[in-house]
């Protein structure tokens, strides 16, 4: 409850205010017993203080019952599920990597080229536009690998980007 309530930036008088125009009256002192949680003089909460409280917070009722032990498993299985996500698409990227590559060495070497040039362009500038900064540059200096299987064609349209084909000059 306070986390909620000191996230919407309200008192524990403000909370109190809110609570009587909905009905509820409750002192700001025992708003403070009730998020203090005391073991040796609790503040029991009675079902309408909660339901209004909820209410107010926007949040349903369970949700305010819940333990941060409750929420801690409920993120951990959220990071699970995320994690298998992002493995998947890995799988995925790997799998349209190697199709593309198969397709690429079926093709004139020339018109190759310029074709995985072009797409890595336009799916280079698509990740600038997504990712934070931080995780492009990881994931440029992952391309820029002598072992990645475009390196060549990522050489090759950088080169192709400057003005002469020229590499940048050096300080």
């Amino acid at each position: 409850m306070r986390r909620e309530r000191e996230r919407r930036g309200w008192t524990q008088a403000e909370l109190a205010t809110k609570l009587a125009e909905v009905g509820v009256n409750l002192h700001p002192s025992a708003i403070a017993k009730i998020e203090l949680r005391d073991v040796t003089r609790p503040r029991a909460i009675r079902l309408d203080e909660a339901q209004a409280i909820a209410y107010l917070l926007g949040l349903p009722l369970e949700e305010m019952a819940r333990t941060s032990i409750d929420r801690f498993d409920d993120l951990m299985i959220y990071l699970g599920q995320t994690l298998i996500r992002m493995r998947d698409d890995a799988t995925t990227v790997n799998e349209l990597t190697r199709e593309a590559e198969t397709q690429l060495a079926t093709m004139d070497a020339e018109a190759a080229q310029a074709l995985a040039q072009e797409h890595f362009v336009v799916q280079l500038t698509a990740l600038a536009r997504a990712l934070p900064l931080e995780q492009l540059n990881e994931y440029v200096s992952l391309l820029l690998n002598p072992a990645h299987p475009f390196h060549g064609v990522i050489s090759a349209a950088a080169r192709e980007s400057r003005p002469g084909g020229q590499r940048p000059e050096t300080s």
